[in-house]
């Protein structure tokens, strides 16, 4: 189990006894919906999951009617979708694909590698490029005035 979900079931479990807007636990969907969004803005990992921090990787494996396997590495990203009069958050997983240096990431696109080594070796790669353009993002820009 991925430590957002972990996290999220005991953030219910926690909080069954809640009522929200008039909202209890009996009242189901709508009761979780406002817990998701409290989850989202209050928990550590509800940040980190809105804000597009956190990521989830897997290899997704096809086994062919010959018996061969072939491996497509895969990114987890939440995505938000705004709908006339609510707003929903999906969590897609997208097949990383690699071109030359560069990477990408497509649900039609997909390249399959014969082994599971060479799968998780282009995780680990697009895992590095990724930090790195993190790290080289503009935390803060402040201007000094100069008097001539």
């Amino acid at each position: 189990m991925d430590n957002w979900l972990l996290n999220w079931t005991a953030w219910v479990v926690r909080n069954t006894h809640a009522q929200i807007d008039g909202v209890s636990y009996d009242d189901g969907p709508e009761w979780f919906e406002k817990m998701w969004d409290l989850w989202l803005k209050n928990s550590d990992h509800g940040i980190k999951l809105k804000q597009n921090d956190m990521s989830y990787y897997r290899i997704k494996i096809e086994e062919r009617n010959n018996g061969q396997k072939v491996y497509i590495p895969q990114v987890c990203k939440l995505e938000i979708k705004n709908r006339m009069f609510r707003q929903t958050q999906e969590l897609v997983w997208y097949n990383i694909h690699k071109v030359g240096v560069s990477f990408g990431i497509s649900k039609t696109i997909t390249v399959r590698y014969g082994n599971e080594e060479d799968a998780l070796k282009v995780i680990e790669e697009y895992k590095n490029k990724h930090q790195v353009e993190k790290d080289n993002e503009v935390k803060s820009t402040t201007y000094k005035m100069i008097d001539l």
